[in-house]
């Protein structure tokens, strides 16, 4: 009984310390993520609340019509994503600001800063002139 008894409290053991590190690695994870929300915050609220944005879905809506095809447009968490067959353009704050990504095919291309005092129309118009190589 003395080797069995011994074995059991060595797992109980090992338990608790797996089960300690776990409540710290997950209190670590916590506090990274919610300090990766607070630093994507002011990204977040310009890409959701900029005049650029309101003209960007604007553009988009008159660019569906000059091309006779739909552009999807919707909201995926903080991303903001504009859709056609085989075309994907989406909008990433990120820590750094906002990122453009061009996807062609399913294959993304390089992201891209996104400038909001410039133009939307242009951006918008510059990811529908790309074809597929």
């Amino acid at each position: 009984m003395g080797f069995l008894d011994n074995l059991e409290s060595s797992l109980k053991s090992m338990e608790a310390v797996t089960e300690r590190e776990d409540g710290a690695g997950a209190r670590n994870r916590r506090e990274s993520d919610r300090a990766a929300r607070i630093a994507l915050q002011p990204y977040v609220e310009k890409l959701r609340k900029s005049p650029f944005t309101d003209h960007l879905l604007r553009a988009a809506h008159q660019e569906s019509y000059r091309i006779r095809a739909r552009i999807s447009v919707v909201w995926i968490g903080d991303v903001l994503r504009f859709d056609l067959p085989g075309k994907r353009l989406e909008l990433i704050p990120g820590p750094n600001g906002v990122r453009a990504i061009e996807t062609l095919n399913g294959v993304p291309d390089q992201p891209e800063a996104v400038d909001f005092t410039s133009d939307p129309t242009e951006l918008l118009r510059q990811w529908l002139g790309k074809t597929a190589a």
